[in-house]
């Protein structure tokens, strides 16, 4: 693929890290993963090996680049652009002059993965609704396994309401009237309650959490404020709770007075403010104890609202927790100008994607472009029959022991 002639990718002194991220947030096609917070959030919490390779234009800035992490999985060493499931396509300045600048990362990624003798490079790109953001290259194989779904979430509180889909605000709707309340936050203490759903959850899903302190370290990077000094990118959690005083609605009542309602009118009201705890629950609090039911992590960046973890507790789901919730989040990142929600990725064809679509979000392709130094065929199969035996065993484990464990096993999980 390199021949002796060419120039290669400058692999970035982290010092330099503050020139990469100003590259990022001007370039219109990024995303928050490209951001050198994940390098140093993958070195911090896992001792993930990993680096930002660049090419830089006769006048010395930089014209493209990503970042890369090496993944010592037993049996698989590989790297790849993007941890835990996110995207981090190549970003490449505007401009046919620039070209030249995609092989030159290209080729870079190549030497960094020959220098660790890895199996190979998975790179991802995105055709997402800002733009393609991929590339072709004869060394790399395409591969359309997974995708992730947008919902533009711009507009009035009005036209934000009517966008979504009539099933969906039935749904909202009856979710609002289901005494959960909402709270934003962002201490330990709001990170700490949120974990212990998450990891309920995810421990009867079968998959492994990856540990507080990732999550942790996501909240000390995207800080509103680090350092004394402001940057574009923001993150917060979000939690409904209830009180013990508050009487989950029986069937028959939910499907009562869906058009029409107090309920309805509140969630639709284009200057309504975020929803807060209920006068049923406020009265009680004296009294009762509120119990988490669901929540989530929420990140902001260049217009798009991420969710990167998202759970609820099984045993609320007749409340809908999660219509209240991304709900929430949604008429949320409207109030801030956002444009773009994010749900995050899916195999394609998986059963979550109903829900996502549910909300009248639109699916994109986040394309798998893989190299193999010895020239071997690999397939990125994540719905494999041994990941599916893995799962099954995993829900079998104590929960103390799979919270202990979790983490443990993330960073071969990259």
């Amino acid at each position: 693929m390199k021949t002796p002639d060419l120039t290669i990718g400058e692999i970035l002194n982290p010092s330099a890290y503050a020139e990469w991220d100003a590259f990022v947030n001007a370039q219109p096609l990024s995303t928050i993963f490209h951001l050198s917070a994940w390098n140093r959030i993958a070195e911090k919490v896992y001792g993930i090996a990993n680096a930002i390779i660049v090419s830089r234009a006769p006048d010395g800035s930089i014209r493209a680049g990503t970042p890369v992490f090496f993944a010592k999985r037993p049996g698989s060493w590989y790297v790849t652009s993007g941890i835990f499931g996110s995207y981090g396509p190549i970003l490449v300045r505007e401009g046919e002059e620039h070209r030249d600048g995609l092989r030159e990362v290209l080729d870079g990624a190549v030497e960094y993965a020959r220098a660790r003798r890895v199996k190979y490079i998975h790179l991802k790109g995105l055709e997402g609704p800002k733009g393609k953001n991929d590339f072709l290259h004869p060394s790399y194989e395409r591969q359309d396994i997974w995708v992730t779904a947008f919902k533009n979430i711009s507009g009035t509180r009005e036209e934000l309401w009517k966008s979504l889909p009539g099933p969906m605000r039935t749904k909202v709707r009856k979710a609002e009237k289901s005494e959960l309340s909402t709270h934003w936050g962002s201490a330990p203490s709001d990170l700490a309650e949120f974990y212990e759903v998450l990891a309920d959850n995810m421990h009867r899903k079968g998959s492994p959490i990856y540990g507080q302190a990732f999550m942790e370290a996501i909240l000390e990077e995207f800080h509103e404020e680090r350092g004394g000094k402001l940057i574009q990118t923001e993150a917060s959690i979000l939690t409904l709770r209830l009180s013990d005083a508050a009487v989950i609605e029986s069937s028959a009542s939910e499907t009562a007075a869906t058009d029409g309602s107090a309920a309805a009118q509140r969630v639709s009201e284009p200057n309504a403010v975020k929803s807060t705890t209920s006068p049923a629950i406020t009265a009680a609090k004296s009294n009762t104890t509120e119990e988490i039911v669901s929540g989530a992590i929420v990140l902001r960046h260049a217009g798009v609202v991420y969710v990167p973890f998202v759970s609820s507790r099984a045993k609320y789901f007749p409340l809908r927790p999660n219509n209240l919730l991304y709900w929430e989040i949604i008429r949320d990142g409207n109030q801030r100008g956002m444009e773009w929600l994010d749900f995050g990725t899916s195999i394609r064809g998986a059963s979550t994607l109903q829900f996502k679509e549910s909300w009248g979000a639109k699916t994109y392709p986040v394309v798998s472009y893989v190299y193999s130094e010895s020239g071997e065929k690999i397939r990125l199969d994540a719905g494999s029959s041994s990941v599916q035996i893995g799962v099954e065993i995993w829900k079998k484990l104590p929960r103390r022991t799979a919270d202990w464990l979790g983490p443990k096993l993330s960073a071969w999980m990259v």
